[in-house]
C-alpha cells in the first residue's frame, strides 16, 4: 500500500512563495514514530494524467496547493493520503480542505480521518442545508473563527457526502493532553536556564570559535529563528564553499535554487505570461486532427491541473521542434521555462543539503577540540530549547533519542566550568538552578511518547477502517 505525505500549504511560481512553503514544513513537527520506513522524496515527481481512477503510480497533487514530501509503497491495495495540519491556521486548513477535495474529485477519496475525536464526526446539520450560498457563507465564518477544521470546511461547503472520522482513543488523547498542560507550567523555568545557557555560550563563543567559524554559527542562528534569508543564507554558504573548495553535486538544490534567484531577477514574469499565452493560440491555430486534439486534451490537463506545467512545457516546446520558443521570437519564455524547471528540482531537501553544507564548512574551520566540544554544545542546547517549545523536527528527534545521555546540565556545566576559568569569563548564573534540566526534561519526554502512540492508533484505525469499507483511498490529517 503507498503513502503518501503531503504539507498543506501554497506554493506559487515566484521564489518568495516557495520560501514561505519550505520553511513552513522546516519548521513542522513531523512524522510519527521518526522512523525510516518512510524515505524522503528529495526531488519532484513527474506529473502525469491517470489513464484510471486509481493509478497510484505519480500521484502527485496541485503545486499551488502544496509538496508531496515522502512517499512509501507498501505491499497491499489501496492509497494513505497523510496530511501534515498546522492548527488554527486559516490558510493552512483551506489548503486542507482543498488537497482532500483534489483527491475526492481525482481519486475517488470518500472519508477522512482525523485527530482529535473519536467516532463519526457529524457535519450534516450544516452540510445538508439545500442552500450552497448559505453553507458557504457559515462555513467562511465558521472557518475563520477556528471553529471548524479544513476536512469540515469542505464538507459543509462542498462535499456533503463526505465521511469524518476521529481516530482517537480518548484515553490516551486526553493523557497527552494532560502532559501537555503540565509542561506549560514547568516550560518556563527550565526556558530561563536555556536562556542563560545560551548566554554564556554566545559570550564564549565570540572568543573561541575564529572570526569565520563564529559569523557561520551565527549566520546559522539567524536563518534558523527565521530573521535571515534562505536565499542570503544559501548565498553565503555558497560562497564559503568556493573558498574551502567544497563542490556541489549534481543536482544540488542549493544550486538549483541560487540559479532561480537570478532567473527571478532577469525574467519579466508578465510578458512571459503574454508570451505563453501568444504560444498557445498560434499553435491551436496551427495543428490540425490528431496533433490538435492531443494539445487540446494536454492543454486541458494543464488548467485542471492534472499536468504539471513543466510537463505542458516541455510538450509545447516539443511541438516547436529544433527552433524552440526562441525561434518563435519569444525573449522571456525560454528564461521562464529554464525558471519553472530549476524550481520543480527543489524540495525539502535543500534543507538536508543545508546542513551537509555547515558540517562541511565547520570541518574545514575547526582548529581545537575545545571548538568541536562548544559547537556540539551548541547544537545540544539548540534541541533542547526545541524540546520545550514543543517543536522538534524529525531530523532533531532522531538526533536527541541517539544522543540522550548527553542531555542533562552536567553536559554542560562540567565543560563550562573549566573553560569560564580558562578564558577567565565572569559569568554569573544567579539563581538558576540548572538541575530543573534533569527534573523536567522525562516528564516532557512523556509527551512526544504519548504524541508518538497516538500517531500509530490514529494510522492503524484508518487502515481498518479503510479495509473494512472496502476504500481504495482514505486521507489522514494530523499534526
Amino acid at each position: 500500500m503507498p503513502n503518501h505525505s503531503v504539507n498543506s500549504y501554497g506554493i506559487g511560481l515566484r521564489v518568495t512563495a516557495f520560501l514561505t512553503v519550505v520553511l513552513f514544513s522546516w519548521n513542522t513537527v513531523v512524522w510519527g514514530d521518526g522512523s525510516s520506513r518512510i524515505s524522503p522524496n528529495a526531488q519532484s515527481v513527474p506529473a502525469s494524467v491517470p489513464s484510471a481512477q486509481n493509478d497510484f503510480s505519480f500521484i502527485d497533487i496541485p503545486a499551488r496547493l502544496g509538496e508531496v514530501k515522502r512517499r512509501f509503497q507498501g505491499t497491499s491495495p489501496g492509497l494513505v493520503i497523510h496530511i501534515q495540519d498546522a492548527h488554527v491556521n486559516q490558510e493552512a486548513q483551506r489548503k486542507i480542505a482543498a488537497i482532500i477535495d483534489y483527491f475526492v474529485e481525482n481519486h475517488g477519496a470518500r472519508s477522512v480521518n482525523v485527530e482529535g475525536a473519536s467516532g463519526e464526526i457529524a457535519h450534516h446539520l450544516l452540510s445538508a442545508y439545500p442552500h450552497k450560498k448559505a453553507r458557504k457563507l457559515a462555513a467562511d465564518y465558521f472557518l475563520k473563527e477556528s471553529l471548524i477544521t479544513g476536512p469540515e470546511y469542505l464538507a459543509i461547503a462542498k462535499r456533503s457526502g463526505l465521511t469524518l472520522f476521529g481516530m482517537e482513543d480518548a484515553g490516551l488523547y486526553d493523557a497527552n493532553r494532560s502532559v501537555f498542560l503540565e509542561a506549560l507550567d514547568y516550560k518556563v523555568r527550565d526556558e530561563a536556564v536555556l536562556e542563560k545557557l545560551r548566554e554564556v555560550l554566545e559570550k564564549m563563543g565570540r572568543h573561541v570559535f575564529s572570526p569565520a567559524l563564529w559569523k557561520l554559527i551565527r549566520m546559522k542562528d539567524s536563518f534558523e529563528s527565521q530573521t535571515e534569508e534562505l536565499g542570503d543564507y544559501a548565498g553565503f554558504l555558497s560562497r564559503m564553499a568556493g573558498e574551502h573548495g567544497i563542490s556541489f553535486p549534481e543536482g544540488s538544490q542549493i544550486k538549483a535554487f541560487l540559479g532561480l534567484l537570478d532567473y527571478e531577477s532577469r525574467i519579466d514574469f508578465e510578458a512571459a505570461e503574454r508570451e505563453v499565452a501568444e504560444l498557445v493560440r498560434k499553435l491551436s491555430g496551427s495543428l490540425a486532427g490528431d496533433s490538435l486534439a492531443r494539445f487540446q486534451a494536454q492543454t486541458k490537463a494543464f488548467k485542471s491541473e492534472k499536468l504539471s506545467r513543466l510537463d505542458y512545457y516541455h510538450y509545447l516546446a516539443g511541438l516547436l521542434g529544433d527552433s524552440g520558443f526562441e525561434g518563435m521570437g519569444f525573449r522571456e519564455l525560454p528564461k521562464f521555462f529554464e525558471f519553472v524547471r530549476l524550481q520543480q528540482l527543489i524540495g525539502t531537501g535543500i534543507f538536508s543539503e543545508i546542513s551537509g553544507l555547515e558540517r562541511a564548512h565547520k570541518e574545514k574551520l575547526f582548529r581545537s577540540e575545545d571548538e568541536r566540544r562548544l559547537d556540539r554544545l551548541f547544537q545540544i542546547l539548540g534541541i533542547f530549547e526545541k524540546i520545550f517549545d514543543f517543536a522538534l523536527t524529525e531530523e532533531e528527534a532522531a538526533f536527541f533519542y541517539e544522543n540522550r545521555s548527553e542531555f542533562r546540565a552536567d553536559t554542560f556545566l562540567e565543560f563550562l566550568r573549566p573553560m569560564l576559568e580558562k578564558y577567565h569569563f565572569d559569568a554569573s548564573f544567579g539563581d538558576l538552578s540548572f538541575s530543573v534540566l534533569d527534573e523536567d526534561l522525562p516528564k516532557i519526554e512523556r509527551f512526544y511518547e504519548l504524541a508518538f502512540k497516538r500517531d500509530r492508533i490514529l494510522i492503524g484505525r484508518a487502515l481498518e477502517r479503510m479495509r473494512a469499507s472496502g476504500e481504495a483511498v482514505t486521507i489522514v490529517v494530523s499534526g
